[in-house]
């Protein structure tokens, strides 16, 4: 995850000009908020695109798990509840992978849609309390420059001419993937409740 937070934080400050004039809190706020949702994003998208079968889960670049060899994992011996661990990594990859392949299948994501719905993740604050007045506008206006540009590229570089279903399924996307974050919130903290973190070296690398 440490891995994924400086990628996004370099991501953020490269392309968007606003975010090096916050503070260090609140580009904080922006990057926590949106992490587990960019990695599950993520995840889904390069199995899809490396290996087009959903019993794959991409947790790196170069890392992935594969459902039926889970165990390959959890390869410490020392660690307790092994198989327990295992069946809730299973349940909840599965959950994970089901909220997104239907809508990842169905977009047809290009790399340029990809890095569009990783810069709309970022900037979407929905009801968060604890985000200023001030973050919110910086926000709006930057949703809106982003989808300015989608438009140009939908137009002058796709060459469409109606490009609300792909828009839509795009904007579902995003959305879904919202929702699966917290199925990712309940797994990570239901391994913390079992010091899974702390047994097992490759969870351990999950939550560093």
């Amino acid at each position: 995850m440490r891995v994924l937070i400086d990628g996004l934080h370099l991501f953020a400050t490269r392309t968007f000009s606003a975010f090096s004039t916050l503070s260090p809190f609140e580009q904080l706020l922006i990057i926590g908020k949106c992490t587990i949702t960019v990695f599950l994003l993520g995840a889904n998208f390069l199995a899809k695109k490396h290996f087009n079968s959903k019993r794959y889960f991409m947790v790196s670049l170069t890392s992935a798990l594969h459902l039926d060899a889970l165990n390959f994992f959890l390869s410490d011996e020392s660690a307790e509840n092994k198989e327990e661990v295992i069946k809730l990594m299973r349940y909840y990859t599965s959950k994970e992978i089901e909220f997104a392949w239907p809508l990842i299948e169905k977009a047809h994501l290009t790399e340029t849609e990809f890095a569009v719905l990783i810069s709309t993740i970022i900037w979407q604050f929905g009801y968060a309390q604890s985000v200023s007045a001030k973050l919110c506008a910086i926000g709006e206006g930057i949703l809106r420059e982003i989808y300015t540009d989608l438009h140009r590229y939908y137009k002058e570089e796709l060459g469409l001419d109606d490009y609300s279903v792909r828009l839509g399924n795009l904007r579902s996307l995003g959305h879904t993937m919202l929702e699966a974050s917290a199925t990712m919130e309940e797994e990570f903290a239901v391994y913390s409740l079992m010091d899974v973190h702390q047994q097992d070296s490759f969870i351990r690398r999950l939550f560093a």
